[in-house]
């Protein structure tokens, strides 16, 4: 084969090549994680009613996570762009960008305070930071940020608390944080109701009592207590929260 022929083969070669690559999909950039506001939160005795399914049923169990959804989007809706959330069974995670630390805090004590009042259940959870990828279609979470949350949620809250990640706490200016009796940070979602809807003991007091409260953290505490001693401090803790504000359930 002479030079000429070899160069018109090369050519052509080339030119198959091309006319390949341009006929292929691109490739896609590889997806990496981004850093965000992370927070994991559940109602405290769902997977007891879960289990329980000869009391509660089925539609029992959806109405309730139904209403559940329901208090998280409406505490987002001011938020739509800004904020992400992702039902998990019995739990949500909630995600946003940092610059909306406040808002994340307020949302989380509204959405504590609504599950309390209208449902008379306890809500427990952790907010913290860092990498994590949301895929919305379909629906998919990943990240050791969501790990940690998760993880901060069953191992460390404990109480029907939100507790902040110390490095967030650091960087908060969040006034309604307290630092717990074991040195956990947590979102004070009473102090944030009393400060937010300008009300007094008498008022907190009779509002929940109407809402039954006050009767259900009482019941449950009795029915737990000296049986499921580890279930009646969940409850001791708000009763003890409580207390503190001169709101006597015992």
């Amino acid at each position: 084969m002479d030079k000429d022929s070899i160069s018109k083969y090369l050519e052509n070669a080339f030119e198959k090549e091309r006319l390949l690559k341009a006929t292929l999909p691109p490739i896609p950039e590889r997806r990496q994680y981004d850093e965000k506001l992370v927070a994991w939160v559940d109602i405290l005795g769902m997977r007891t009613r879960i289990h329980d399914y000869k009391n509660h049923d089925a539609e029992e169990i959806l109405t309730i996570m139904s209403r559940f959804q329901n208090y998280v989007r409406n505490s987002c809706e001011n938020f739509e762009e800004l904020v992400k959330y992702i039902q998990i069974s019995d739990g949500i995670i909630i995600v946003s960008e940092f610059e909306y630390l406040k808002e994340i805090c307020e949302i989380l004590c509204q959405i504590q305070w609504n599950i309390l009042v209208n449902d008379n259940m306890i809500l427990r959870g952790a907010l913290t930071s860092g990498k994590i990828r949301i895929n919305e279609d379909p629906p998919l979470i990943i990240g050791p940020a969501f790990v940690e949350a998760f993880e901060l949620e069953s191992e460390n809250a404990i109480f029907p608390r939100i507790i902040i990640s110390h490095n967030l706490y650091n960087l908060s200016n969040f006034e309604f944080i307290n630092e717990d009796t074991d040195h956990y940070h947590f979102l004070d979602f009473l102090e944030y109701v009393i400060k937010t809807k300008n009300l007094n003991n008498k008022q907190l007091l009779h509002n929940l009592r109407t809402s039954k409260v006050i009767k259900y953290l009482k019941t449950e505490y009795n029915e737990h207590i000296g049986k499921d001693n580890r279930t009646a401090q969940k409850y001791g803790w708000l009763i003890a929260k409580l207390s503190d504000r001169k709101i006597k359930v015992l």
